[in-house]
């Protein structure tokens, strides 16, 4: 049986204006199951009954004092909607979404990637990622914006001193303008850098097994990738003090020997100036190198825990595009040799060119390398060495004609004299006593032939080569 004084209650609310759920809400506040709350309900549809012991629990509930003569229930005796809760930064999972909190747990990555790796998978959204990525933009301008002041303030202090003068305010405008420049464009750029890496990461881990989705592991590789990037600024301020503080050791080091004068003084003054600097870059380099390594162990803990494979696999996953980079950039690299310069054929001399009789000079010309030009798709120089026992004098014209012996109206002028065994560098040229007049000859088979301008009692062989 319902409680009639809760059902009067629930009747009167219903009649007030308030909704099914709402009077839901009071009752579970009132301390009532879920099934009494049902059957009052269902009471409440089916008529009146006189009571006001709802109203007291509910008013007890929220701590709301009772009167001694409480009037019957009507609609000012309800409480009105419960209170609407703030929302807290702090999310079901427990991970702190605030601006302050996540970069936090950006740093925690960095420092303690096996736990934070656990605490992160499957906590974070592709929002909380992108929103990540593009506050550390803008910190990263921030920084780098406060050391081009410093630089520009100090730069502009040493103009002064030197000119007698400067204009500040140039500078001052200068430097506002490129801060906003890159408070818009570094976080654009990071955005877009951090879609692209994660993609061929996220890439590279599927074909090796890999399990989740891109959105899922884009934005777990977020907070591991501003922990690597604010550890590099901080790194990188460590250095520049190092850098500076020797810096200024080797100088005032280097001042004082300079000032004591003798020739041997200054020599040992500078070359301990530029040990000490070498032993300055060492010590940074040992630190970004043991940095950049423990950045790596990093990123394969986060690949390891998000796509859910083994630590080798996130090892080749990590070092995969590189591989894949450098077969893409030597097949590039073998493409444009193969465009630029283009081998000649080993084809063998079929004959000779030969000019008057008696006593004949022989010449023994090879072509190693004919030279392309993208602008001309075309030859337009060779190398071009002395393989016989005879030296080739200056000025000696070769003729380029094609395999039918069709002559091409271009030539190869030996303007240095070539001893035997020695090479050098000839252009094309459209006329033969006129090296200015530079020619190409379009891709194909030719060979080169003595010219008959050169007189007589000469023979070389025809040398077949390609373009």
């Amino acid at each position: 049986m319902a409680d009639v004084e809760a059902v009067n209650l629930v009747r009167e609310a219903l009649k007030s204006g308030k909704s099914e759920n709402e009077v839901v809400v009071l009752m579970k506040q009132a301390g009532y199951t879920d099934q009494a709350i049902s059957e009052i309900m269902a009471g409440a549809k089916r008529g009146a009954y006189p009571a006001d012991e709802l109203a007291r629990r509910i008013a007890e509930k929220n701590n709301i004092p009772v009167q001694q003569n409480l009037p019957k229930l009507g609609p000012s005796n309800l409480p009105s909607r419960p209170p609407v809760v703030q929302p807290m930064p702090i999310s079901s999972s427990g991970l702190d979404k605030s601006i302050v909190g996540m970069f936090k747990l950006a740093i925690d990555t960095f420092l303690h990637p096996g736990e934070a790796s656990k605490k992160i998978k499957g906590n974070v959204s592709m929002g909380d990622g992108a929103k990540l990525i593009a506050l550390c933009g803008i910190a990263v301008a921030l920084i780098t914006s406060i050391f081009i002041l410093v630089g520009m303030l100090l730069l502009g202090s040493l103009v002064s001193v030197a000119t007698g003068g400067l204009n500040f305010d140039a500078f001052l405008v200068s430097w506002v303008v490129m801060t906003v420049v890159m408070l818009i464009a570094m976080p654009i750029g990071l955005l877009i850098g951090w879609i692209i890496g994660t993609g061929i990461l996220w890439i590279s881990a599927k074909i090796l097994g890999g399990k989740r989705s891109f959105s899922a592991f884009a934005s777990e590789m977020a907070f591991p990738q501003v922990g690597i990037s604010l550890a590099n600024i901080v790194v990188a301020i460590i250095e520049f003090v190092i850098m500076a503080v020797i810096a200024m050791n080797a100088v005032a080091s280097l001042m004082s020997a300079l000032a004591g004068g003798g020739l041997l003084g200054v020599f040992g003054a500078f070359g301990a100036f530029a040990s000490t600097m070498m032993i300055g870059g060492i010590i940074t380099g040992l630190i970004s190198l043991v940095v950049g390594i423990y950045a790596l162990y990093v990123l394969v803990v986060f690949i390891r825990e998000s796509m859910e494979m083994s630590t080798l696999r996130a090892i080749v996953a990590i070092f995969l595009p590189l591989i894949a980079i450098i077969i893409i950039g030597a097949v590039i690299a073998s493409v444009m040799v193969g465009y630029w310069f283009t081998p000649l054929t080993n084809n063998l001399p079929n004959g000779t060119y030969t000019y008057g009789g008696g006593t004949t000079t022989q010449y023994t010309p090879t072509i190693l390398m004919a030279y392309r030009n993208s602008t001309y798709d075309g030859c337009m120089s060779m190398d071009i060495r002395n393989s016989g026992g005879t030296t080739i004098p200056s000025d000696v014209i070769f003729d380029i004609e094609k395999i039918d012996l069709t002559f091409t109206g271009t030539h190869v002028v030996v303007r240095s004299e070539l001893g035997p065994g020695e090479t050098g560098n000839f252009d094309i040229v459209s006329l033969p006593f006129d090296s200015s007049a530079k020619s190409s000859i379009p891709i194909g088979d030719y060979l080169l032939r003595l010219s008959p301008l050169n007189g007589y009692n000469i023979t070389s062989p025809d040398i077949y080569f390609t373009c």
